[in-house]
């Protein structure tokens, strides 16, 4: 584009009547940076949506399935074989983790759609196909499935190491050892709220938990207030731009 601004100005001079000004103009939309960052953190968004529920699967699922080390004890005791404790399990997991699919994919393609044309009217731009490829959809279905089924694989292969004796005197999910800890636990109470004693003791027994959620939400509220003042940027832009012609 340059070059041949350059040559277009030779030609003007050549011919006599040169320009004024010569001025060239890039390819891109003017607010396309904007928007790109506005996709971006949509993207980022989808991001922690994926890491939050992935770990919402993950201790329910690793919850449960510590708390059946005894029962697969007792299974291996009476004659049972890891591979047929492991079917047992898929038979009982996998109907959840489907039925659990069925109701997630219509849900997220309608608050998809919802919030894509929210932004449709907000950035005055133009979807060219709604459809999701067929890539995306399998490997979304994929995650939904792996996730849940490493969480139960991990205490299963922990089981198939211990023997029926440990395996049946296995505690489960024990609480953390460290004497502080024991003490708040077993004093901490909030007064005419027995509800809030045990979620504030909770707090206190799975720290790290604890810690993991308040980050995610803390970085869920910074990019919300960032997209908010982008948002708010962009049309203060696309108001000027107006005033001025």
């Amino acid at each position: 584009k340059t070059s041949f601004a350059t040559r277009l100005e030779k030609l003007l001079i050549a011919d006599g009547s040169p320009a004024l000004r010569i001025e060239t103009l890039s390819g891109t939309h003017p607010h396309g940076l904007l928007m790109a960052s506005l996709l971006r953190v949509m993207a980022i968004f989808a991001a922690l949506a994926l890491l939050g529920s992935a770990a919402m699967a993950n201790y329910l699922v690793g919850t449960w399935m510590r708390r059946e080390v005894r029962q697969m004890g007792i299974m291996k005791a009476l004659g049972a074989r890891t591979g047929q404790i492991i079917v047992q399990y898929l038979l009982v997991l996998l109907p959840a983790l489907a039925l659990a699919v069925v109701l997630a994919v219509p849900l997220g393609d309608v608050f998809a759609n919802a919030l894509v044309t929210a932004n449709i009217e907000s950035l005055n731009i133009d979807v060219l196909n709604w459809r999701v490829p067929a890539s995306l959809r399998l490997q979304e279905i994929a995650l939904a499935f792996f996730l849940p089924l490493l969480a139960m694989f991990l205490p299963l292969a922990r089981a198939a190491r211990l023997t029926v004796r440990q395996a049946i005197h296995d505690p489960g999910i024990t609480s953390s050892s460290s004497l502080m800890t024991t003490i708040l636990v077993r004093y901490l109470k909030l007064p005419l709220s027995v509800r809030n004693s045990y979620a504030l003791r909770n707090v206190v027994r799975r720290p790290w938990r604890t810690i993991v959620i308040t980050v995610a939400l803390g970085c869920g509220g910074a990019l919300l207030m960032t997209t908010n003042s982008m948002i708010g940027g962009l049309m203060q832009v696309i108001d000027r731009n107006l005033e001025s012609q």
